[in-house]
């Protein structure tokens, strides 16, 4: 067994024993520590032995008889604490889980509730994260903290060549209006953040000497946006009346510059050509935007259904516009699409709005001069 621990509170003794077993039964290597003080909880948690292994947090709610009959949990401000200083998943495993009404569309936080099933649901969903090497991706001094650290260095120290960085800051003193240092962190933070995306987000990698094509799942071509744009090129809302799904076209440059007068928008129509007998070659042709598809078309863009969205196919045929202030309040945020995934969809409408064509010809009457002009070169 590892040091890695899953921190219980629980005051109730038989549930601790059961998950207990439960730990046993399933092989599950991580540590169980249970805890029926929520003082001494608290302590275990933050304690430097154990805060940067704990992998997984099982709340029960109330913490004694007292609280089950207010109805009012002390043990929420921790629960709330860990969701924002943690990158763990959190189990709230409760009798009175319909009266914890935080985090209700919060993926890495589960809400069970206590029935003759609930702790074997929890036990597999950790074992399906503990097997799969989830639990050790964002977690303190996981994968992604340590890659990140790692490709840093590499951008710092492989970055700059002889004199660049003093020539760099020269350029921001020489035009900066007293803002030299806010500018000289916000140009070097941005040197850093390209050098370590392209690393990170490069799609090929050195495999025994040989460069092998990387293949990304599904999922990775949508995102939930963090900044602090309302939207953005490539975003896909839902229309608050009739859940109707758009995206957005206005180009980058136009929403960052405020360079506008309307969004562009186009309709995202569900795709009923699919269905579960769809052979896998047809589906990876969908998925590279195969135009011989009946389904795929000039006209269309097919956008993958996975876990984070539905999917369904993008109709250019059905573009418009609308100001800012009536789309932000007739539209709700879904889900945004990767910057490659929007560029390609973008240049899709945009080579069908450029589209041309050349009048029917009259295939007798132009053989007629091809045959003509055979006959005399005879």
């Amino acid at each position: 067994m590892n040091n890695e621990l899953v921190m219980m509170f629980e005051d109730n003794p038989s549930i601790c024993d059961r998950f207990e077993k439960l730990f046993i039964e399933l092989k599950i290597e991580l540590k169980l520590k249970t805890y029926n003080q929520l003082e001494d909880f608290k302590k275990a948690i933050y304690s430097d032995e154990n805060y940067k292994i704990i992998k997984v947090l099982i709340f029960d709610l109330a913490k004694d008889k007292a609280e089950e009959r207010q109805q009012k949990f002390e043990i929420e401000s921790l629960v709330n604490e860990n969701y924002h200083k943690n990158r763990i998943p959190i189990f709230i495993h409760s009798g009175f889980i319909e009266l914890f009404t935080n985090f209700s569309d919060k993926g890495t936080v589960f809400k069970i509730e206590k029935s003759a099933d609930s702790m074997l649901e929890i036990c597999n969903k950790i074992k399906l994260m503990e097997e799969s090497g989830f639990l050790n991706i964002f977690c303190i001094n996981g994968l992604i903290e340590g890659k990140i650290m790692e490709e840093l260095h590499k951008a710092f120290t492989e970055q700059f060549k002889n004199n660049e960085i003093e020539e760099i800051i020269k350029s921001i003193k020489e035009n900066s209006n007293n803002d030299l240092k806010e500018r000289t962190i916000d140009v070097f933070e941005r040197i850093a953040v390209r050098s370590l995306y392209q690393s990170l987000m490069s799609a090929k990698k050195i495999c025994n000497e040989n460069i092998k094509e990387v293949s990304v799942n599904s999922v990775e071509h949508y995102y939930r946006r963090t900044s602090k744009y309302k939207f953005w090129t490539g975003d896909i809302f839902q229309n608050k009346n009739n859940k109707e799904m758009i995206i957005i076209l206005t180009p980058q440059c136009n929403i960052s510059n405020n360079n506008y007068d309307e969004l562009l928008l186009c309709k995202i129509c569900p795709v009923s050509d699919i269905t579960a007998t769809t052979k896998k070659e047809t589906l990876r042709r969908a998925i590279v935007d195969d135009v011989k598809l009946p389904f795929i078309c000039e006209r269309w863009r097919y956008l993958v259904k996975t876990p984070l969205f539905e999917g369904g196919k993008i109709d250019f045929t059905k573009y418009f516009t609308l100001k800012t202030e009536t789309f932000l309040s007739n539209y709700n945020y879904v889900i945004s699409t990767s910057e490659e995934l929007s560029n390609d969809i973008v240049r899709k409408f945009s080579s069908y709005l450029l589209r041309s064509g050349i009048s029917v010809t009259e295939i007798n009457e132009a053989f007629y001069y091809i045959k003509n002009y055979l006959d005399n070169r005879e």
